[in-house]
Formats: structure tokens, sequence, C-alpha cells
């Protein structure tokens, strides 16, 4: 059996019990819908019936943020990949973007210029936001200055 303990001082006790025979695995999804930009945590303890000493306790932590100012639309250039390479050649030191961020031009002949496109969107409902683009020899964005 496992208790789960909801966050803001609110405790609702859900009882669910499962049997997992020697050797099973029992598999369970979890998913965190944050409604606000918050931290929240949660716990779930799990009891071992007739066992004491086998009694778990799984901590859950998610943060929920609301961004001003998101990057939407990046297109990449699709290039099938093997997962188990994609990892090592995109270490966490090599690439510090979130995935969700990265514009992959794939592979690019010398002199053969390639053009992808992406959004941003100011979600703020009072600031105006200007960027401009660092100058770079060989990536040029147009506009290079722009007001959201």
């Amino acid at each position: 059996m496992f208790f789960l303990f909801i966050p803001e001082n609110k405790r609702y006790a859900h009882t669910a019990s499962i049997i997992v025979k020697v050797g099973e695995t029992a598999t369970f999804d979890v998913t965190f819908s944050p409604n606000v930009a918050q931290r929240s945590i949660a716990t779930v303890n799990l009891t071992v019936v007739d066992n004491q000493y086998e009694d778990s306790v799984v901590q859950m932590v998610g943060e929920g943020y609301h961004d001003d100012v998101t990057f939407d639309n990046i297109h990449s250039v699709l290039q099938p990949t093997d997962p188990e390479q994609e990892e090592g050649a995109m270490a966490e030191d090599d690439i510090p973007a979130a995935r969700s961020n990265h514009i992959a031009f794939g592979d690019c002949g010398i002199n053969e210029p390639r053009t992808l496109s992406f959004s941003l969107t100011n979600h703020s409902s009072t600031d105006c936001v200007r960027f401009q683009w660092p100058s770079h020899s060989q990536l040029k964005f147009s506009p290079e200055v722009m007001n959201l």
C-alpha cells in the first residue's frame, strides 16, 4: 500500500494495493501539471505489508514556471539518429540549451546557406522586450533588432 500526500497543508490519503510477484515489476506513471508558478512537493510512502524494514519514501518535486518570452515554432532539419549515439554527441557540456530550444541545421554544404525559422512570443501583459541579436560571421538573424 502507498499513501500520497498533497502539498499546501492539504492531506488526501490515497490507498492502493498491488501484488508484485517475485521477479515482476510494477510501473507507475506520474504526471505533474502545474497551474501556478511555484514549487510543489509531494511524497509517496511505500509500505510493504508485514515487513517494516522495506518501507520507502519517494519525494517528488516539480516547479511550475511562466516565461515572459518564449521561443516557438522552432523547426530543424530532421536527420535520423540512433538515440544511444545522440546522447554522446549532445552531452550537457557540449550544448547548454534545452533540447526544445535547439535549431539543428543538419549537414550544410560550404557556401550553401540554409535558412530556418522560429518565432518569439512576448507573454507579458505590461512589458515590451527589445532584442538585438549578436553579430556572427556565419549566422545572420533577420530582423537583427526587434521590439516585442
